[in-house]
């Protein structure tokens, strides 16, 4: 495990502020429990979104092992309003980045959360 004080929140806000149609990122154990969340807005259940992340992760997780296709990465899951992108951090977290609203810049979003994942890694494993 990595030394010293990370401000995840903190690095969090500016990673949300940078991506456009961004509004809330985490970290998460893959137990659903976040180890640290920004969102813009208040009524957002955050909560609620790591845990069932996790859930979706979880199984990813077993059917990618089942198929013999590799090491779960990354999971993007898109509705008329939202776009969630989790990536994975070792075995036991994922950064995960939330955008809404009818621009969304996807692409920045994905390479932040590898950005994030990678960075964090190191503090965190």
């Amino acid at each position: 495990m990595g030394e010293g004080f990370v401000d995840y929140k903190g690095i969090l806000e500016k990673t949300v502020g940078s991506i456009l149609g961004a509004f809330a990122a985490s970290i998460v154990g893959m137990d659903g429990i976040p180890l640290a969340d920004f969102s813009k807005e208040e009524t957002f259940d955050q909560n609620v979104f790591d845990a069932e992340i996790a859930t979706i992760l979880s199984t990813g997780e077993k059917a990618i092992k089942d198929t013999q296709a590799g090491e779960l990465k990354e999971i993007i899951l898109t509705t008329d309003n939202t776009t969630i992108i989790a990536h994975t951090i070792g075995r036991n977290y994922f950064v995960m980045i939330v955008l809404s609203g009818e621009s969304q810049n996807i692409g920045i979003a994905r390479l932040s959360a590898r950005k994030l994942a990678q960075e964090f890694e190191k503090t965190l494993l």
